[in-house]
């Protein structure tokens, strides 16, 4: 770089840039300082029939390409033969526009650029910028657009994004992460979004319809959304119905649905020649006919899809108790989308039962502590693990106790007072979960059982405080007596006592 007496800034090239500079190169950048740098040039061929056939040749710095397996392919089989690495020629797939390596060729310099705004992917560059990527093996590019996609997709693009990177582009965290939420939105997306949903291939589309997180809160929408599909496509679709609809919760499209709509539709498309498995359907449905009006948990079968519920994002639990003269292990989810609750299987029962029990939601995953199993109070803590469908065991507790206080709070695990078999103790132990470890805090002021506990948010969020109270006070006495303990925690002023 040369500054004259004028104070105009002049370049001094290097002789390859100036010569290609009268052979229409096509600059990634206009800067001088970026062209000072540029050491080498794509020489681009692409066929004839693409309208393209000119050759286009694009500068480049060769250190920006080292990513790139195709073009350090290109250079060694260069020096093999003894020829200059300053003209990199490359064929480029009727797939891949000379555009989309110029994006590439803009991301792989994005630092060069002095006064420039950074390179930034937008949901414009990024399927050229990632075919390009794919074509040069620049696996660090590839996976910046599988970055950028997966942080963009919502319920409003997921069907988008699911057709053309999903399954057109096949890369795998999309589609996963866009079935996701197809599912966990399907009822309001198929409102809208019908004629994208009618792309879908039958395997994607099972894949959906098989979720036990379908957000459908009425069933007879999967069912006709099934048929709309099929019906969009008859000649093709029509041999993947019943794979599809084996797959719905027939039994919560309700009663009389079924016999004057669902059935009818089946048994007349059972007919025909390409759809022979769906009487299978139809013969499931009707012997399974008499469980529409009866509670899901005196015929709860995970395995057959009629009669299993959809389970929604939040789940309430029923777990354990006092039940027919003894505690119990059974564990019971409500499906609010059914307005039904279904006893979990055996395999998912708690290892003991436990009557007096308490349980916390912690880290999104279920927590039971303590109880009394019809012989001993219990200190045993029990998680549910839904990824591996188990009760795993977390430490005991310091001591043996049931009808106590618990909640969740700031990461750790509190268990407030309780009977231990002898007398009611006023004990306060908080579990770490990383750790592992039970730590005993200050006690309460009072002993207490058969107490609840709860955290409540002061005027100040910044603080918070435990709330506990015995469960024999009646509410008068407890409004003129208030028996409040705050477990060495920061806490603003208490509030007085016209305030409560």
């Amino acid at each position: 770089m040369v500054t004259t007496a004028t104070g105009q800034r002049q370049a001094i090239l290097p002789q390859m840039i100036a010569d290609e500079v009268s052979d229409a190169v096509e600059w990634p950048g206009k800067e001088v300082d970026d062209a000072l740098l540029y050491d080498a040039s794509l020489s681009l061929k692409k066929p004839a029939s693409t309208g393209e056939g000119k050759q286009h040749r694009l500068p480049v710095w060769i250190p920006a390409l080292r990513d790139c397996s195709a073009v350090q392919q290109e250079l060694t089989h260069r020096q093999m033969l003894g020829l200059n690495k300053e003209d990199i020629e490359l064929e480029l797939p009727d797939s891949l526009s000379v555009d989309a390596v110029r994006i590439l060729c803009k991301y792989l310099h994005r630092t060069l650029s002095m006064g420039n705004p950074p390179f930034t992917i937008t949901l414009n560059n990024a399927t050229e910028l990632h075919d390009a990527a794919m074509f040069f093996g620049c696996r660090e590019a590839v996976d910046a657009c599988v970055t950028f996609w997966h942080r963009c997709l919502d319920e409003y693009n997921c069907l988008e994004m699911l057709l053309e990177i999903g399954i057109r582009r096949e890369i795998n965290p999309i589609r996963v992460r866009a079935i996701h939420i197809l599912s966990t939105h399907f009822s309001s997306i198929v409102s809208r979004s019908v004629s994208q949903l009618l792309q879908l291939p039958a395997s994607i589309l099972l894949e959906v319809i098989r979720s036990d997180l379908l957000d459908a809160p009425q069933e007879i929408t999967v069912f006709e959304t099934v048929l709309t599909w099929a019906n969009h496509q008859k000649n093709e679709r029509y041999r993947h119905l019943a794979d599809i609809l084996q797959k719905v919760r027939f039994i919560y499209c309700g009663e009389s649905y079924l016999r004057t709509k669902a059935l009818p539709q089946l048994i007349a498309l059972a007919s025909l020649p390409e759809c022979t498995e769906l009487a299978k359907v139809v013969t499931s449905i009707q012997q399974n006919m008499h469980y529409v009006e009866r509670q899901p948990t005196t015929f709860m079968d995970v395995d057959l899809y009629m009669l299993r519920p959809r389970v929604s994002r939040e789940t309430l639990f029923a777990i354990g108790g006092w039940s027919g003269g003894q505690a119990s292990a059974l564990v019971e989810a409500y499906d609010n989308r059914a307005h039904r609750w279904y006893a979990l299987s055996q395999v998912r029962s708690m290892s003991s039962p436990r009557s007096g029990v308490r349980c916390v939601s912690h880290d999104g995953r279920l927590v039971v502590l303590g109880g009394y199993n019809g012989r001993e109070r219990l200190c045993s803590v029990e998680r549910y693990d839904e990824r591996r469908d188990r009760w795993e065991r977390l430490g005991d507790m310091p001591t043996v106790r049931s009808n106590f206080g618990a909640a969740s709070f700031e990461g750790r695990i509190f268990a407030i007072g309780g009977f231990n078999g002898q007398s009611t103790i006023s004990q306060v132990d908080a579990y770490d979960p990383i750790t592992a470890r039970w730590t005993t805090l200050q006690g309460m002021t009072v002993t207490r059982s058969a107490l609840g506990a709860c955290i409540c948010e002061t005027a100040d969020p910044e603080y918070y405080s435990m709330l506990t109270r015995h469960s024999s006070a009646s509410a008068a006495a407890f409004n003129a007596q208030m028996a409040l303990d705050r477990l060495a925690l920061p806490r603003a002023p208490a509030p007085s006592r016209a305030a409560q």
